[in-house]
């Protein structure tokens, strides 16, 4: 093969200059914003599922604190009223709140107890603050229970509830034997 050599008009031979052509540039550019294209979404779908993951994992937590709580609050109940299922009523005299008990989700779809406390309705969040979610949560979450009477035992339904969708995130059904005298549930 021939090597062609490009002469100026000035006579003298021109040196082959390398260098890029502008289809190649133009490639180049593509391929990088593709690459970079599919390291974003990478990344955007892990970070998600990191948030969902922590999100159920919180929901678990919550949904075992507020088994618990109740748990310890029904087994000590004097006579319990169950009927509506939603809320339910006890008397608390083992702890000294009083007569008149309840666990009942309120309007912020909390679940809470309430007890008479010196002629006042107190009420009472038992995971704290009173927003599920707090500072470092993803989604907030509402928080629904029902109790039944099944022979001699409570029968308990807790569930923690994604608040934007509606989604059942952790549910915990456990039964309570009330052990306090004077208990309706023999």
């Amino acid at each position: 093969m021939k090597r062609i050599s490009v002469i100026s008009r000035t006579g003298r031979k021109l040196k082959a200059q390398g260098g890029f052509t502008m289809v190649e540039l133009l490639v180049t550019v593509i391929l990088i914003t593709i690459v970079g294209g599919v390291i974003t979404a990478t990344v955007n779908i892990a970070t998600q599922s990191l948030k969902n993951g922590s999100q159920e994992s919180d929901a678990q937590l919550l949904c075992s604190a507020l088994s618990v709580f109740m748990q310890d609050e029904l087994t000590y109940a004097g006579k319990v009223n169950a009927t509506s299922g939603k809320t339910v009523e006890f008397t608390d005299n083992a702890r000294g709140l009083g007569k008149k008990c309840s666990f009942r989700t309120n309007g912020d779809g909390h679940l809470v107890m309430t007890y008479y406390k010196s002629g006042t309705i107190e009420e009472y969040d038992p995971v704290g603050a009173g927003d599920y979610g707090g500072k470092t949560a993803h989604k907030s979450f509402r928080a629904v229970q029902e109790v039944t009477i099944e022979g001699k035992l409570l029968k308990v339904y807790v569930a923690v509830i994604d608040a934007n969708s509606g989604i059942e995130i952790a549910e915990n059904t456990f039964y309570v034997k009330p052990v306090a005298p004077g208990s309706n549930v023999k």
